[in-house]
């Protein structure tokens, strides 16, 4: 995983591209979800394990993202404001470029916007910030529909956790935090 800070057309200078990229630390914070993840050495290209690994339908993979928004706590719903979240195929060549990611990248997900910890009086009147949860990607590294769907509402908190201004080493923290009450 890892982020970076870049200025949007229409956007200022404190806009956010963040997006979850598959390495070791999605694997380990994925847990039981992604055993099935070929391992790799950093800046290899992946092994898919779409072999094995059942495509759902779009239309049934944007139910598992709505699921996973569903399953977000109550208190952090009624708190998301100006964010829309899509789901993609595919990230686009731009996408993987603000990312700082090369072709042939695994991105999972992307936050691009204003977080909220950056918004101030008056903020107002921009467009909404944007999650894009990537369908191929994630299924590409999974072998069944309840490891799409533990990835998907992975992905989808790991993105919110942005849209609140978390950085990449804050949504660790808050990842290590969540598995200790889990367990």
């Amino acid at each position: 995983m890892r982020g970076t800070k870049a200025r949007a057309s229409g956007h200022s200078p404190k806009a956010f591209f963040i997006g979850i990229i598959y390495d070791k630390k999605i694997k380990r914070a994925l847990g039981a979800a992604v055993s099935a993840f070929a391992s790799h050495a950093k800046g290899q290209r992946f092994k898919s394990s779409s072999a094995h690994t059942k495509k759902v339908k779009q239309e049934d993979f944007e139910k598992l993202v709505e699921e996973g928004l569903r399953d977000l706590p109550e208190i952090i719903r009624q708190k998301m404001e100006n964010v829309a979240v899509v789901v993609e195929k595919n990230p686009t060549q731009e996408q993987l470029r603000k990312v700082g990611m090369r072709h042939g990248g695994s991105l999972l997900g992307l936050y691009e916007g204003i977080p909220k910890t950056a918004w101030g009086r008056g903020f107002g009147g921009n467009l909404p910030d944007k999650i894009t949860i990537f369908q191929e990607p994630i299924e590409e590294f999974v072998r069944s529909p309840n490891e799409i769907k533990e990835a998907v509402k992975y992905v989808v908190w790991h993105e919110i956790a942005h849209h609140f201004g978390f950085s990449e080493k804050g949504v660790k923290i808050l990842e290590e935090k969540r598995k200790k009450r889990e367990n």
